[in-house]
């Protein structure tokens, strides 16, 4: 039975999860409750998703993941919505066209938790946790991975929500990995987690870039069990099967097989691909902004720096 603590902390790393996403904070999860069905038995009011008072019935919604939500009903505002920036409560049909390929043979200490619709719509695939462990689990999430998607920036946004939903958050041992002959980013989250309780954690996450997914492994322990469990967290993302191989091995290739490059169009290339991830990035800077995660002065600060390495 999993503990009311551990629950709040499972709920914690999904909420990490989905803030990531582009539309994240139009929409909020509500969990549900006895006390809430019986209410809205004699109200009417139904859905679980709180969103902004600019949303309107029939707007639909991707996620990164490849699923969308269509809004069918807003119920006006409600006390279970207790952002002020997402007062109305909504009703949602959600339509999953992104089935990720992606497998793991859990040990048997670990239990795999039921997935409601909006955990799978946000691209979780998989939450477990520890049978014989206190606040010890896994979170795999995945996401359709678009011609312009970067795995990098991609671990960087979870690296920076991770730390803003700890207290005194830091990161430590960020590397690039292969993984099963695949391109991984890999770092670990040190802190507390927020609250009157809050634990001391360690959040070993895992980026890995597949042929046409992105896969988010999020193993976490104790910081006082991170020694002891290092290994194990490390070993679950090395055990995800079903990925396919962004580019085929060059180990049997030829070495003089290719032509050798042109100078002046590798030059042209590789200028045009670095003013694309400018782009990408000062877009993205903006949308931190926007959403209230940065201030101006980190936004001004962000985009000199950005402007000056280019």
């Amino acid at each position: 039975m999993i503990s009311l603590k551990n629950k709040r902390l499972l709920l914690l790393i999904i909420i990490s999860i989905f803030y990531t996403n582009a539309n994240a904070f139009f929409f909020f999860f509500i969990p549900g409750g006895a006390v809430r069905s019986a209410s809205d038995a004699l109200t009417g009011a139904k859905g679980n998703i709180c969103v902004k008072d600019s949303v309107k019935v029939g707007d639909i919604v991707p996620s990164l993941s490849g699923n969308t939500m269509t809004v069918t009903s807003l119920s006006g505002t409600s006390s279970m919505c207790t952002n002020p920036a997402l007062p109305i409560r909504a009703d949602v049909e959600y339509k999953f066209t992104f089935q990720s390929s992606a497998g793991i043979n859990l040990s048997e200490d670990y239990e795999a938790k039921p997935l409601n619709d909006f955990q799978r719509y946000s691209g979780t695939i998989l939450i477990a946790s520890a049978k014989s462990t206190r606040n010890k689990g896994i979170l795999i999430n995945a996401r359709e991975k678009k011609p312009n998607s970067d795995p990098q920036d991609v671990a960087t946004a979870i690296e920076k929500q991770q730390i803003l939903n700890l207290s005194s958050g830091e990161t430590k041992n960020a590397e690039k990995i292969t993984i099963n002959d695949m391109s991984a980013w890999r770092f670990e989250v040190h802190g507390k987690t927020k609250g009157v309780f809050g634990t001391d954690m360690v959040y070993l996450i895992t980026v890995l870039e597949g042929d046409n997914e992105i896969l988010l492994v999020n193993a976490y322990t104790t910081e006082s069990n991170f020694n002891r469990d290092r290994d194990e967290l490390k070993n679950i993302a090395a055990g995800i099967s079903g990925l396919k191989v962004t580019t085929p091995s060059l180990v049997n290739k030829p070495i003089n097989a290719s032509p050798q490059p042109d100078t002046k169009n590798e030059i042209d290339t590789n200028q045009s691909s670095n003013t694309s991830q400018l782009n990408l990035k000062l877009r993205d800077l903006q949308k931190l902004l926007n959403e209230g995660l940065i201030n101006k002065q980190d936004y001004e600060n962000k985009k000199a720096e950005l402007l000056k390495n280019f």
